[in-house]
């Protein structure tokens, strides 16, 4: 991580956030990774999260070719960015409390999250650290049997 990728991940938070209008009640979510099974759980257990926290709209990060559902809602906007400016809004994300909700759908994004050594040592599912860990939500939120469901 440079100085010169954080000043530039500013820069692209600064330019999305005032061209999309985005708010302190908004949440961004940032998908970092092409594929995995983490971007098809993130998207299936996102409608639970957007009814759980009722943000006024719901902006997905994501970079290009990336296995993404397309949502129909007009409350949730999708933007395709290129991996360096993924990798640069990821390292500002690590440096600075953004103030909002900027959520990263990510095991091992930003550098130092260890989320697969979490499912591996305590026997739980990849929807359940996606839901509980990454969405915040708590069991109650999430329903267990929706999240079965998934």
């Amino acid at each position: 991580m440079t100085l010169e990728k954080i000043k530039v991940g500013k820069k692209i938070l600064d330019t999305l956030i005032e061209k999309n209008k985005i708010e302190n009640r908004d949440t961004i979510i940032l998908f970092p990774h092409m594929e995995g099974e983490i971007n098809i759980v993130g998207c299936a257990l996102l409608p639970i999260y957007i009814k759980k926290r009722n943000p006024h709209k719901v902006i997905i990060l994501f970079t290009e070719n990336a296995m993404i559902k397309v949502f129909e809602d007009p409350a949730v906007l999708q933007i395709q960015l290129n991996t360096d400016q993924i990798n640069c809004l990821m390292a500002y994300y690590s440096l600075c409390n953004l103030g909002y909700n900027f959520i990263v759908m990510s095991l091992t994004e930003p550098y130092g999250r260890f989320g697969e050594k979490v499912i591996e040592r305590n026997n739980i599912s990849l929807k359940e650290v996606v839901a509980y860990g990454i969405y915040g939500l708590s069991r109650e939120e999430a329903n267990e049997e929706s999240i079965k469901q998934i």
